[in-house]
């Protein structure tokens, strides 16, 4: 609304502007209560607000949807800006810039999972050992219609870290893929050879894949949504990093460091970095809150 009133809209068709870009967002109802409270239309409200609405993402904590609210003030930037003059498009800008910034300070602070959650990364042999006690019991309505999947397994796992997976899908009907390059080290040497394997089963059925990505494989799973949002009809990740991993907190960095002698975030900024658009294809999350290895916060994509 800031943005609207700097370029001589009403503070009426500014909050219209922004309850249009907010339609199904999860707390649109709430938005919509904040942006009826404000009833000044000053100029030197600006700042103001631009202030509150950071202090209020600072009060709720860390959030990847802050990048939905970020994108929609780029677009009512961008929406508005035209016809006004050069002094007012550069403030216009500074102020969705200087939002970002804000915003990627406040994502930085997710804490590292407690010392509670880690020890109890040792149930992880239980419960995978019972889910093939449980496997005649999984609901099996979905028809996969010959739909082909491509499964990608977790950091330091390999295809039979998939086998169940692919076991229940087949038995849906879907055609499930593996991904036939031993022993997941999430190492971005792998990505030719995903794209590869992409390409070839897209060819194959002449229709978009889906992928499954667990833990260390949902990285590659996002980033071959974003390379080839053509060839991908969705992604589901497992318990998978998949945003703001450069300044992710997590004992397995310091592990990891340890062995190989350099720093990851130096090694890898460029592969990490394709994490961060939102892909152009549904996106769905299973995570735990109770995670002992991966901050759950960074294993939730933003709503679009």
């Amino acid at each position: 609304m800031a943005l609207g009133v700097l370029n001589g809209i009403s503070l009426k068709d500014s909050k219209e502007l922004v309850i249009q870009q907010i339609k199904e967002l999860p707390n649109e109802d709430e938005i919509k209560i904040f942006i009826n409270d404000i009833d000044r239309d000053e100029h030197e409200i600006i700042e103001q607000l631009l202030a509150e609405t950071i202090l209020i993402c600072d009060e709720l904590g860390s959030s990847r949807n802050y990048l939905t609210l970020e994108n929609i003030l780029k677009q009512i930037a961008a929406s508005i800006s035209k016809g006004h003059s050069k002094e007012e498009y550069k403030y216009t800008n500074s102020l969705v810039n200087r939002f970002k910034i804000n915003i990627t300070l406040i994502n930085k602070k997710i804490p590292q999972p407690p010392l509670f959650n880690m020890i109890m990364e040792t149930r992880s042999l239980i419960e995978w050992s019972s889910i093939y006690c449980l496997y005649p019991f999984i609901p099996k309505h979905i028809k996969g219609n010959g739909k082909p999947v491509l499964l990608i397994p977790p950091y330091l796992g390999d295809d039979n870290s998939t086998s169940f997976v692919r076991k229940y899908l087949k038995s849906l009907g879907f055609k499930t893929y593996k991904w036939d390059l031993g022993f997941n080290m999430v190492k971005s040497h792998y990505i030719p050879r995903l794209e590869e394997k992409l390409h070839d089963i897209y060819q194959e059925h002449n229709e978009k894949v889906s992928i499954v990505g667990w833990s260390g494989g949902g990285i590659f799973a996002k980033i071959m949504a974003n390379r080839h949002p053509d060839q991908v009809q969705q992604i589901l990740t497992i318990g998978s990093p998949i945003w703001g991993v450069m300044d992710m907190k997590t004992p397995v960095y310091g592990v990891l460091e340890f062995f190989r002698g350099k720093s990851l975030k130096e090694r890898n900024e460029r592969f990490l970095a394709e994490l961060e658009p939102i892909p152009e294809v549904p996106v769905t999350c299973i995570y735990t809150k109770t995670d002992g290895l991966v901050p759950w916060k960074h294993c939730i994509e933003a709503e679009t």
